[in-house]
This record gives C-alpha cells, structure tokens and sequence, in this order.
C-alpha cells in the first residue's frame, strides 16, 4: 500500500474512534429525554426510575462532551499533520 492510502486510513480510524464516543453519547442522553417524555418505566419502583434516567443523561452530557473535545483535537492533529507533510 502505498504511503497515501496508508495516511487515510489511518484518518479515518481516529474520526471512528470520536465518532463511537458522540455516538454513546448522544444514545444516552437520547434515551434520557426518551424516558423523560414517555410512560416507559423500569421497574416498579419510581425513584429508581428517576436515578437510571437522571443517570443516562448525566453520562449522556459527559460523553458528548468529551466526544466533542476529542473532535476538535483529532481535527487539529490531523491538520497539522497535512501540513507537516506538504512542507
């Protein structure tokens, strides 16, 4: 494989591996506002419902967040790299 299609792959590999995080991200705090707006409950008990969905929204920020710093940072890298090899 030549040095090109190597470079690419490579790009795409750190673009799946943010994408997986905004991914679970965006699934939990979705599955928050799901439980949220429905009548969808868990078990029989009403605060353990509250706690799972105050749970999957928190976690759901915290990853979205995180995927979001990781995108930005991964863009910038591979930027930066892109012009480390035209010079």
């Amino acid at each position: 494989m030549s040095k090109n299609i190597l470079n690419t792959i490579y790009k795409w590999t750190l673009r799946f591996y943010y994408a997986r995080i905004l991914f679970f991200g965006i699934l939990l705090f979705s599955l928050c506002i799901i439980f949220l707006l429905t009548d969808y409950k868990f078990s029989e008990r009403e605060d353990l419902n509250l706690f799972i969905t105050i749970m999957c929204g928190f976690l759901g920020l915290i990853l979205l967040f995180i995927g979001l710093f990781k995108t930005a940072e991964t863009e910038y890298g591979i930027k930066r790299g892109w012009h480390k090899n035209d010079e």
